[in-house]
């Protein structure tokens, strides 16, 4: 009990001494500070925590806070004990006088006193309160104001957009060279081409009738040198006059006219024949030749050489490293981009402190789908964090029972305060020479602390209880 006899700020000698509901009322203060203490802390800690970040700091602060708040619900309660009973004797001014006569009598100053201690905590209570409801309502909020700055940072995000195209383009113009460079390396592209795949309808219709034509010339001239071998037989045996066969007349010679002479004619004409089919031949076969190297000619030409394979492996392995060094810069690039529209302006913060919370609270509280139902339960936040805060001063200060200490405390504050004036009197009288005087102002001081240390020795002693347990004042 002694703790929080401590807590509750009353003299433990004096309540030890007075009435049981006294010791009951300063142990249920003391109790009360704890509870507002532990519950501040809490309400402090939610409030704070979301925006300053580092736990230490903030459970810090929530302590000073909590202890703050809760010295000064002390300070207000151990104050009060001196006007308790305010509302009993309010009641008791007004009864039976005249209307004229209650207010000019009433004790507006304690009244004022009162007042003002109850708002001073319903200050206190309110604000917390605010604070409250900026984490409370923090998902909703945040939300919010993440909308709210989306839509304020349009410009930033076009800017930012425009500038990642603009890279990402130069790194696909780098990359495509290289594909290009790729294909032309790829090894079937380098590998030897039949020249036939390259030629055309055209072409192949010529070599076809070309390769005819020399096919004809061949069988032409194997005619003819099958037809030229008999007549030389022929005109053998009619030079012999061999009569190997009946066709031939027997007689030797070759007279004109004779049929010795027709085949040397008919051979004559198959040698002519025979030389112009040959040279057809030749040029059949030249035409084809021509056309084949035209094509063989055409197929090297689609291989690159070893100079042209090197440029290109050169020039593919610096497009690769441009495109290296671009994918590498490209978050850099970004990061400098960001920071310059952030330096100039462009980019709007996203706030989420406490004042940026108040405002977009009220900026909801104005939004008619969902504004009636956040002022509702803001309102009822605010009310039941307040009550909680300000209920144990209310208490205290408007429903104290009557009580024996706060006449203890009174008379101990009277002596105090009179021992003070007597002693700053003795003092004055010493210094103006007025020795006698002085003398029995001290005598009557010091009659008045042994009376002091004899209530003092009283107290030490068990109280004595009457029938209701109650202590004797």
């Amino acid at each position: 009990m002694g703790f929080l006899y401590f807590l509750a700020g009353v003299d433990r000698d004096l309540i030890e001494k007075s009435s049981r509901i006294d010791r009951i009322w300063a142990a249920q203060i003391g109790v009360s500070l704890i509870f507002t203490y532990v519950f501040v802390a809490a309400i402090t800690f939610f409030s704070l925590n979301y925006f300053l970040g580092a736990t230490v700091v903030v459970v810090a602060v929530a302590l000073v806070v909590a202890g703050i708040v809760t010295l000064f619900d002390r300070a207000l309660m151990i104050s009060d004990w001196l006007n308790i009973g305010l509302i009993d004797e309010l009641a008791q001014h007004v009864r039976n006088r005249p209307l004229r006569q209650k207010i000019a009598t009433l004790p507006y100053g304690r009244v004022i006193k009162v007042f003002l201690r109850v708002a001073v905590s319903l200050v206190i209570a309110l604000t917390l309160s605010l604070l409250a409801e900026a984490a409370l309502f923090g998902p909703t909020l945040r939300a919010s104001l993440e909308r709210d700055n989306f839509a304020a940072n349009a410009d930033y995000r076009a800017a930012m957009a425009d500038k990642e195209n603009e890279l990402r383009a130069a790194i696909a113009a780098q990359a495509a060279i290289v594909a290009d460079i790729d294909k032309r390396l790829d090894p079937l592209a380098l590998a030897p081409v039949e020249p036939m795949s390259l030629a055309t309808a055209a072409e192949k219709a010529r070599l076809e009738d070309l390769r005819g034509a020399e096919n004809s010339a061949k069988e032409r001239m194997a005619a003819l040198e099958e037809a030229n071998r008999t007549l030389r037989r022929d005109i053998h045996a009619e030079k012999t006059g061999a009569s190997v066969d009946k066709k031939y007349t027997g007689r030797p010679g070759c007279n004109p006219g004779s049929r010795c002479d027709i085949y040397k004619l008919d051979l004559s004409e198959n040698e002519i024949e025979l030389q112009s089919v040959t040279a057809a031949l030749e040029r059949h076969r030249a035409d084809q030749a021509a056309l084949v190297e035209a094509l063989e000619r055409r197929a090297d030409s689609r291989l690159p050489s070893e100079l042209q394979v090197a440029e290109f492996r050169a020039r593919r392995d610096a497009a690769a490293g441009r495109v290296r060094a671009l994918e590498q810069s490209l978050a850099a690039d970004l990061a400098a981009k960001e920071a310059e529209l952030r330096a100039s302006g462009v980019h709007v913060p996203l706030g989420d402190d406490p004042i940026a919370r108040v405002h977009q609270l009220s900026v909801i509280k104005a939004d008619p789908k969902i504004g009636p139902t956040i002022a509702a339960l803001s309102l009822a936040v605010r009310l039941f964090i307040a009550f909680l805060e300000v209920a144990p001063v209310i208490a205290k200060i408007f429903f104290s029972p009557a009580s024996a200490y706060a006449i203890w405390l009174r008379q101990e504050i009277a002596h105090a305060q009179s021992e003070a004036r007597m002693m700053t009197l003795a003092t004055m009288k010493k210094a103006s020479g007025r020795e006698e005087e002085v003398a029995q102002l001290v005598h009557e001081l010091n009659l008045r602390r042994a009376g002091r240390l004899k209530r003092r020795h009283d107290a030490d002693a068990p109280p004595r209880r009457d029938a209701t347990g109650e202590g004797a004042a």
